[in-house]
């Protein structure tokens, strides 16, 4: 009897001592991840943030997005809480893209929506995408920003950010639009406009060039073209109608009516 209450006794022990040390092994781990927090919170300071990117908003107005982040004056949490931060109902931004360039300094790269056109609706303008979809607005127009600005598509409702735009034949329209921006971004000028006729055709105005591009068909084929020729119309300083309206792909000639307006 004694026996058995020695064995039942020396197991409580190794029991206590197996508790001790899994209590010990769980504070040591416990110490250590607050002292290492507590080394990233002091090493990790954040003092300055770069901005680049951004064209339609302000460095201010992406800083003041960036603070959203309940741990702004830490570095790596900062760049962990930012990046891939999208925006849908920001405006012009899309999404954040951070990296950490140093202890106490982080830049964010603001990567903003891909907008085909902007138009004027009641004094103020209206930036939208290859959907149709009405991204932003502004009371002014900013430049060199690579979106064309948009004359007859005459909306027929009221505008609404995240709508699609009110306009008829619209989807024609956007095929055409998107194609410049595409053509664009590969390195064609911006045009200073960009102007539907009520039939529907495109004509782009750069300076005292004006480019009749037709009703959409053969788009990609005319803007290339038009990539060809236009820096030959700017060096000479030309003035008049470049006619693609027609072209196909086959013709070796191509119109240029001098002071043709």
């Amino acid at each position: 009897m004694s026996e058995r209450k020695s064995e039942i006794s020396a197991k409580s022990r190794k029991r206590k001592r197996r508790r001790r040390r899994g209590l010990r092994i769980f504070l040591d781990i416990l110490l250590f991840l607050t002292a290492t927090i507590v080394s990233l919170a002091l090493v990790f300071q954040l003092k300055q943030v770069k901005v680049e990117g951004n064209v339609h908003n302000t460095s201010d107005e992406v800083l003041t997005l960036v603070r959203q982040c309940p741990a702004e004056d830490n570095t790596l949490l900062t760049a962990l809480m930012n990046n891939g931060r999208t925006f849908p109902d920001e405006g012009f931004i899309s999404s954040f893209k951070v990296r950490i360039t140093s202890v106490s300094s982080v830049t964010v790269t603001v990567v903003e929506k891909r907008l085909v056109g902007v138009l004027r609706d009641n004094g103020t303008y209206w930036y939208f995408d290859g959907g149709g979809i009405m991204q932003a607005r502004s009371s002014t127009l900013k430049g060199g920003d690579g979106i064309p600005y948009v004359t007859g598509l005459d909306p027929n409702a009221e505008i609404v950010i995240g709508e699609k735009l009110p306009c008829a034949r619209l989807k024609k329209k956007l095929t055409m639009l998107s194609s410049l921006r595409e053509r664009i971004d590969q390195g064609l000028d911006t045009p200073d406009s960009a102007a539907f006729s009520k039939d529907g055709a495109l004509t782009l105005t750069y300076g005292d060039v004006s480019v009749k591009l037709g009703d959409g068909s053969h788009i990609d084929l005319r803007l290339a073209k038009l990539a060809d020729i236009l820096p030959i119309l700017e060096r000479d300083d030309y003035s008049g109608t470049l006619h693609l309206e027609q072209y196909d792909g086959t013709q070796k000639n191509i119109v240029f009516k001098k002071n043709e307006i």
